[in-house]
């Protein structure tokens, strides 16, 4: 979301909510008609809360992704998956005519200086992520930013599970405007939604004080405010695309 509140004092809370609400339903009512699963991708993308979190896709949710990507070649995608899954998304995208920079292995030294200027999306797994930031080595704060990826300012992420927080913490270090998380089950609990907002970088949705006043407390009005954000940010295709 592209309303910025750091630290928002709580006397103006009440304003910043009603002017985040009368947004979200502003973009519910832009929805186009069709609701196909590529074209509802396409509108979020569109959209300033740009983005969103893919629930119950099944086999398919790579496919969907790829046929995303290829809609719009011209920017500049990341796409962070575990290592097991690195087989299933090189010929998800070879069998979509996808060529894909492996950010990996030996591939890695060939890719340093030409990273920003790559035209095809770019693939990396969780650990590589978290060995660019220094998270296992344990170096200083202030040498994380030596990496690559953090220096990269990417214009889609693609983000195939959470992983656990820790992960999550270094995941908020790369830039870019739109993301996507699939979500390995349902979105159940306030723990989990507040999480995948975060993973978005959904301001101020995503900022703990915000949350625990306004969506947290658990009384009628946060309801539905996280159902709207709901219908706004999430696909699931087991059910039904946002109604």
């Amino acid at each position: 979301m592209v309303l910025e509140s750091p630290l928002t004092p709580r006397s103006d809370y009440s304003r910043l909510i009603n002017l985040q609400i009368s947004a979200l339903r502003t973009e519910l009512q832009r929805r186009p008609q069709d609701d196909q699963l590529l074209n509802w991708m396409l509108w979020r993308e569109r959209e300033q809360t740009s983005g969103g979190f893919l629930v119950d896709l099944g086999e398919g949710k790579r496919s969907l992704l790829t046929s995303l990507i290829s809609h719009n070649r011209s920017l500049r995608t990341l796409i962070i998956f575990a290592e097991n899954s690195l087989g299933e998304w090189i010929e998800t995208m070879r069998r979509s005519g996808l060529s894909v920079a492996k950010y990996f292995g030996v591939n890695r030294r060939f890719l340093l200086s030409t990273l920003h200027e790559l035209e095809v999306p770019v693939a990396t797994t969780f650990k590589i992520l978290m060995r660019e930031v220094n998270l296992l080595s344990g170096s200083a704060p202030e040498l994380q930013y030596n990496s690559i990826l953090i220096q990269t300012e990417f214009q889609r992420i693609v983000i195939d599970g959470l992983g656990d927080p820790v992960f999550l913490q270094k995941l908020l270090k790369l830039r870019a405007a739109r993301r996507w998380v699939i979500a390995g089950d349902l979105i159940d609990s306030h723990v989990k939604l507040h999480w995948h907002l975060r993973a978005l970088c959904a301001s101020p949705f995503d900022e703990k004080e915000f949350w625990d006043i306004w969506i947290n407390n658990k009384d009628g009005e946060a309801k539905a405010r996280v159902d709207l954000l709901m219908q706004v940010l999430q696909l699931r295709v087991s059910a039904s695309p946002p109604a």
